[in-house]
This record gives C-alpha cells, sequence and structure tokens, in this order.
C-alpha cells in the first residue's frame, strides 16, 4: 500500500467543498455583474418628432424698424401630440416672445415614447427673427 504525503497548507490540494463552492459562486457573480455593464436600467425613450412646423410672423414694427432678434420657448408635447403649457423663457423682444409663443401653439408632433407608450414631454424651441 502507498502512503500519501501529508497536504501542505495553502495548496490547492487543501480546498474542500465549502471552498470551491465559494470559489464557484464568486466566479459566476462575477461574470453576472460583467454581463449587466452593457445593460441600461434606464427605460427606453424616444423624442417627440415634428409633425408640422409653422414660421412665427414677424412683428410688423420690428419688421418696418429692422429689428431683429430672437425667442425661444418652453413647452410639452403631450400623448396626443399637441403643445401644452407654452411659456415664452428668453426674448430680445417682447413682440418676438408673443409671435413666437402664437406660432408653438400651432405645431403638431408625433409624442414621446417611454416604454412603448406616449407620454408627456418638455422641450424649448428657439425661433431667429432676421430681416432678409
Amino acid at each position: 500500500m502507498l502512503a500519501h504525503a501529508p497536504r501542505q497548507p495553502g495548496s490547492w490540494l487543501t480546498w474542500d467543498v465549502s471552498q470551491f463552492m465559494k470559489t464557484i459562486s464568486l466566479a459566476f457573480l462575477i461574470v453576472v455583474l460583467i454581463g449587466m455593464i452593457g445593460c441600461s436600467t434606464q427605460p427606453a425613450m424616444q423624442q417627440p418628432a415634428v409633425v408640422a412646423r409653422f414660421q412665427p410672423v414677424y412683428p410688423f414694427e420690428q419688421k418696418r424698424q429692422g429689428i431683429s432678434g430672437e425667442a425661444q420657448v418652453e413647452f410639452v408635447v403631450d400623448t396626443e401630440g399637441n403643445v401644452r403649457q407654452a411659456r415664452v423663457v428668453a426674448a430680445t423682444n417682447e413682440a418676438f416672445g408673443l409671435s413666437a409663443l402664437a406660432c408653438i401653439y400651432k405645431w403638431k408632433f408625433k409624442p414621446g415614447i417611454v416604454d412603448g407608450r406616449p407620454v408627456n414631454t418638455k422641450l424649448q424651441q428657439s425661433f431667429t427673427f432676421a430681416i432678409n
């Protein structure tokens, strides 16, 4: 009969079943975490798309005086694609802001989509008023 040499501490031969299971569990966890790196926890989002766009009316007095400028409006595109809750956030002239505001309410959108369902989406749009 052959005699077996005693196992040395720290040798891979000294691993018992519980150490082996811990190692396998850790390896599995690492593989799962690496696989999740490319996964997003954000819901799938599609921004609203313009279906009908209109140009704002150049305010008569500003056009007559040769005044150019800009206006920026913020608004919500609802689940039907309509503009709601529009407001002027910046304008170089009040008349440009009012014209931009009146214009944006005419626009029509394909609504934003989250996880396959239409949602209300807040957007901003800039308008430039320049004499050609």
